[in-house]
């Protein structure tokens, strides 16, 4: 037998705001986990947190990301066509907040994240649980974000280490019990 949940929104609050934020939440409640995304930026690199971060294909190897039209981001993707994501592991939390942006603008600083650059001069976060160095092969406008489907150039992954999960608005751990 399905249960159902009482509304976020009640049905007299008809602003699009409410709706908005009862959809968010809504989103919230799909565990992910939690990604950085590099891409060049002229001399330096720019990383991004995200949570949207998926497997598209096996063959050829093709992953997506969606990404908010209006952060940089958007337009280094654009121009650069290349980027490399690494997934985080649980104690990887602050770094998810540094690119996150909530420390000020410190979204292009990996002096002190231990990391190694590909050819591309891209990094790649040491202890991150995967990293891929993807090429951009198609963006598709999705409402107010861009996918971007990009085919998987190299990759490693290094098992053993828990994820960073995002939930409700917040991190957890696959071994919290809440």
């Amino acid at each position: 037998m399905m249960t159902t949940s009482s509304p976020s929104v009640p049905r007299e609050a008809k602003s699009a705001e409410a709706m908005r934020k009862a959809l968010r939440h809504a989103w919230g409640q799909f565990a992910t986990g939690v990604t950085v995304v590099c891409v060049r930026d002229g001399p330096s690199v720019h990383g991004m947190t995200a949570n949207s971060f998926t497997s598209v294909s096996l063959d050829p190897p093709l992953v997506l990301i969606s990404v908010d039209r209006r952060a940089r981001t958007h337009a280094l993707l654009e121009a650069e066509g290349r980027y490399v994501v690494s997934v985080l592991a649980e104690g990887h939390r602050e770094w998810a907040d540094r690119f996150a942006g909530r420390h000020g603008d410190l979204q292009g600083c990996f002096e002190d994240i231990p990391h190694r650059l590909t050819d591309e001069g891209l990094p790649i976060f040491e202890g991150a649980l995967a990293s891929f160095v993807c090429r951009v092969v198609t963006i598709h406008p999705a409402g107010d974000h861009s996918l971007f489907i990009a085919e998987v150039e190299r990759f490693e992954s290094a098992p053993g280490a828990a994820p960073l999960l995002f939930f409700g608005g917040h991190y957890r751990s696959i071994h919290e019990s809440e």
